[in-house]
């Protein structure tokens, strides 16, 4: 081993250690700040509120939902040596940097995890990206005029609006085709 690979090796553990100490510093000091804006008694009578049967429910659906994703994924990136399992945790973490970065810059992950994890070129994993969110508009286009009827038309959809049913016009708040069908003004709060 030449010295320039053995301080290579050395280079490469300090940053490996030097990420994971940061990391663990910034999820601490979120988890403490976000604690500080909220009463405990608060967060412990809401947790222990919570319908455990309606609980398990969401947990399962939201499983279900990642590993049909995963699916697609598999399917998108065709013949490549990649486990069901492998691209339902890919799935988790680019959701969470899709739900952390801001103005869904985290979908860029998508592209890096590919390349950083399986290997697989950007070019690849660019398409299929941009393919998976033509993918994902297409699909919210029927909850899409549900919840706010057809564009231009001024008459409401056939959901009830508010935050628990369509919110903004759209099933899902942060849905891009929400800010397209919505109606004019978009959603306006009604009260309770």
């Amino acid at each position: 081993m030449t010295p320039h690979e053995l301080l290579d090796q050395i280079l490469k553990k300090r940053r490996r250690t030097l990420t994971l100490i940061l990391t663990a510093v910034v999820s601490i000091g979120l988890v403490v700040l976000l604690l500080s804006m909220i009463k405990i008694e608060d967060l412990l009578s809401a947790l222990l509120n919570v319908h455990l049967s309606t609980l398990y429910l969401a947990l399962a659906v939201a499983i279900l939902g990642n590993l049909v994703r995963a699916y697609r994924w598999k399917v998108l990136l065709g013949d490549r040596k990649m486990g069901l399992m492998d691209l339902f945790w890919f799935n988790l973490v680019r959701d969470l940097f899709v739900n952390i970065v801001p103005a869904r810059l985290g979908s860029l992950s998508h592209i890096y995890v590919l390349f950083q994890r399986f290997k697989i070129p950007v070019e690849i994993g660019l398409s299929t990206m941009v393919v998976g969110l033509v993918f994902d508009s297409v699909a919210m286009l029927p909850p899409d005029f549900f919840c706010s009827g057809f564009p231009g038309s001024g008459e409401p959809g056939l959901l009830p609006r508010g935050p628990g049913v369509c919110h903004r016009g759209s099933v899902y708040p942060l849905d891009v085709g929400a800010d397209l069908f919505s109606s004019p003004g978009g959603y306006r709060y009604q009260g309770a």
